[in-house]
This record gives structure tokens, C-alpha cells and sequence, in this order.
């Protein structure tokens, strides 16, 4: 690079960061959707109706959930949990990811095992009695 593209490559890259800090602006390259293209020249809305359908997942429900790992139904990304993927990479929370695809309200986002492990991590330290002891002195005191 020479000396004469620098203040081209500042200015661009001043663009690129004043456009991501602003929404209304569109953003280059498009931001990628989790959202199969749509078909017919119909024009992309950013705001989703709520009557539209449910995005097709990528793979069958009933194989998302192993023993180790849950899958994102919407890029097939294996995890051991899944909210913090859902929530940067898709920008949902639980709930909106569950409704979206049409899932049950129990629908597990967390590996079974990985459960496991955090629920007798959870007993060992005794958190859950140590919440009761303070509740006890609390109505005794």
C-alpha cells in the first residue's frame, strides 16, 4: 500500500464503523439472514409480520437434542447451550427462537449432560440450601 491510499482506506473505514453504530443506515455487505431467500421479487422488510410462516429448520427437531450437544435450528450450529448463540447470532432470545420455529415451551436449549454437570456442580456447593438457610434466619429474626 502506498502513502496516497491511506487517507481512501481511513475515509472507508470511518464509513464502515459510523454506518455500524447507526442502524437506519444500511450496512455493506448486507447482513447475512438466518432466513431462506425469498422467491418472486418480492421486497425484503426488515420488520417480520407476525402472521408469517415459521423458517424451515435445517435439521429434523427430533435430532437436535443429543446426550452432548443442542443444535441451532436455524444454522444447524451444534452447542452444548445454545442462548448465547441464538441471542448474538440470530438476535432472539429463548422465547422468540421457540416461537419462531413453533417449539414447545420446554423445548431443551441446553445439552442434557452439560444439565447434568451444572445441576451436581449446583448440589455440591450447597447453593441452593444456603438460599433456604438465609430465608430461615430472615423469618426467625
Amino acid at each position: 500500500m502506498n502513502p496516497g491510499e491511506l487517507p481512501g482506506l481511513i475515509s472507508s473505514v470511518h464509513e464502515a464503523v459510523t454506518r455500524l453504530a447507526d442502524p437506519s443506515l444500511p450496512q455493506f455487505p448486507p447482513k447475512a439472514t438466518a432466513q431462506p431467500a425469498q422467491s418472486g421479487g418480492t421486497k425484503p422488510s426488515s420488520a417480520q409480520p407476525a402472521e408469517e410462516k415459521a423458517p424451515v429448520p435445517v435439521i429434523a427437531i427430533e435430532q437436535a437434542v443429543t446426550e452432548d450437544t443442542v443444535t441451532c435450528l436455524l444454522c444447524g450450529k451444534p452447542a452444548k447451550t445454545l442462548k448465547r448463540h441464538i441471542t448474538t447470532a440470530h438476535g432472539m432470545n429463548d422465547r422468540t427462537y421457540r416461537a419462531k420455529l413453533n417449539l414447545p415451551k420446554d423445548f431443551p436449549l441446553v445439552a442434557p449432560s452439560y444439565s447434568k454437570i451444572r445441576k451436581e456442580a449446583a448440589i455440591r456447593n450447597q447453593l441452593g440450601e444456603k438460599m433456604k438457610a438465609a430465608r430461615a434466619a430472615k423469618r426467625k429474626g
